[in-house]
């Protein structure tokens, strides 16, 4: 697998579905995401394999090699507290959607959670929510254990959003649509850069241990698409 390649080819499919942001093409998408780890982690087993047993066996000295990472599994938390709370907030509204729509409070504040998704994932990846920091590569490699946890995150979060509750009696279909495409967006932006993260990781991890040009002590900068 050739980590730029797959990596551009991860943006085009999280386009194409910000495009049209349907059921039908969520389910594509996140399914598209799952078999793109498997394959990362069927083509890199060997190695990722080689990378665990030698930090094992050389703890020391990988105490002494460097990378700079966001810690994946912090991230992971955060988003998972954050995500429960807006399928709390997406549930209570789906069984109030009659309501809802003579409520201004209620589409005041689907509205503000929609303009406000995209930019606190972003944060957590590239901003300082979780701060970028120089972590030996015996630390660094918890980031790749998340891949092999992706593929059970991933389907979980999918289940919390095809399981929003929604009134039978409802008859307000776009405030429906609304709260349904601001759970499918959310865990769509969070697995398509999660995604890339474990990509980019692997590539700075493997590079802290075996690029013979960089010195104990360097830090393989952080760097994320």
């Amino acid at each position: 697998m050739d980590t730029k390649l797959t990596i551009e080819t991860l943006k085009k499919t999280h386009d194409r579905f910000a495009e049209n942001n349907t059921k039908e093409s969520w389910v594509k998408t996140l399914d598209e995401y799952i078999n793109t780890i498997k394959e990362f982690i069927l083509d890199h087993q060997t190695d990722l394999k080689k990378i665990f047993i030698d930090v094992e066996n050389q703890n020391n000295l990988y105490e002494e090699k460097r990378v700079e990472v966001k810690m994946l599994p912090e991230i992971i938390s955060i988003y998972k507290e954050y995500n429960d709370g807006m399928m709390q907030f997406a549930n209570e509204l789906a069984m109030k959607i009659d309501a809802a729509s003579e409520n201004e409070e209620f589409l005041s504040k689907l509205e503000i959670a929609l303009k406000k998704d995209g930019p606190f994932i972003d944060s957590l990846f590239i901003g300082d929510i979780v701060k970028t920091e120089s972590q030996p590569v015996s630390v660094a490699v918890e980031n790749l254990v998340v891949a092999s946890e992706y593929t059970k995150l991933i389907p979980s979060l999918k289940d919390k959003v095809t399981g929003i509750n929604i009134s039978e009696t409802s008859n307000n279909v776009d405030t429906i649509e609304k709260v349904q495409m601001m759970a499918r967006s959310s865990v769509e932006y969070f697995a398509y850069l999660l995604l890339n993260a474990i990509l980019c990781n692997y590539t700075q991890i493997h590079d802290g241990i075996y690029n013979v040009d960089k010195k104990d002590g360097d830090t393989v900068p952080f760097k994320l698409f």
